[in-house]
């Protein structure tokens, strides 16, 4: 077998090592995405409304 064509079955078995890692674990974000990601829920969390089904939380001036 020439080097030729041992060097495609070696790229060809990284590339189904590759895929098969990829079913077996999920993509999981970046830092940065992650990051981006806490603070877009951060701010949802802090921008409440007060409504009839959700009052105001505060306890007036205590």
């Amino acid at each position: 077998m020439g080097k030729r064509s041992k060097s495609k079955r070696f790229t060809q078995q990284g590339k189904d090592s590759v895929a098969k890692h990829a079913e077996r674990f999920p993509y999981r974000s970046t830092f940065s995405e992650a990051e981006d990601q806490l603070t877009s829920e951060a701010a949802d969390r802090f921008t409440i409304e007060n409504t009839a089904e959700n009052p105001d939380p505060t306890v007036g001036g205590y």
